[in-house]
């Protein structure tokens, strides 16, 4: 006897179908959300019991589990779905995208708390010292750790960064 065969022998008569439909619908919806790669595969694994003829292949398994995971984290999987990467290895992937997302997202939110934006304004005749000008400004933004210089003039939309045109 093979574990398939004995794991729905098991399920036949020990979880009514009314239950077991439930549990194949909950395995059907379920997506990762706000639960961590770990946790998302611990239930896939719980209510994929119930899933048995939906996940009749490993290639399914897989692709089922992948379609699940965050975009972020699913955008990298790709090629592994398509190269019939085993299921447990798709799983140690995923963990280790969800880890450099993690520390990338963590070194964001330290950059942030030691980096404070600058903000020259100047008047039309030069440095103005206190004076506010609405016709230009200077202003640093922040994009990680790189800080480009920007230069806006409000009065004639042009922009020294592309993509910020508010004035």
């Amino acid at each position: 006897m093979t574990w398939d065969q004995f794991t729905r022998l098991f399920l036949d008569r020990y979880i009514p179908p009314s239950q077991r439909e439930e549990l194949q619908c909950q395995f059907e919806r379920l997506e990762q959300g706000q639960m961590s790669v770990t946790e998302y595969e611990v239930r896939f694994s719980e209510l994929s019991r119930h899933a048995l003829m939906i996940l009749s292949t490993e290639a399914e398994r897989v692709h089922r589990f992948v379609v699940g995971l965050h975009s972020s984290i699913q955008d990298s999987m790709a090629r592994e779905v398509e190269m019939g990467t085993p299921y447990q290895l798709v799983v140690e992937i995923s963990r280790k995208i969800e880890s450099y997302r993690q520390r990338g997202l963590e070194q964001m939110q330290r950059d942030k708390r030691y980096y404070r934006p600058l903000a020259i304004q100047i008047s039309s005749s030069g440095y103005s010292g206190h004076q506010v000008s609405s016709n230009a400004y200077i202003s640093a933004i922040q994009e990680s750790s790189y800080h480009p210089l920007v230069i806006q003039d409000s009065s004639r939309g042009y922009s020294g960064h592309r993509g910020l045109t508010s004035g």
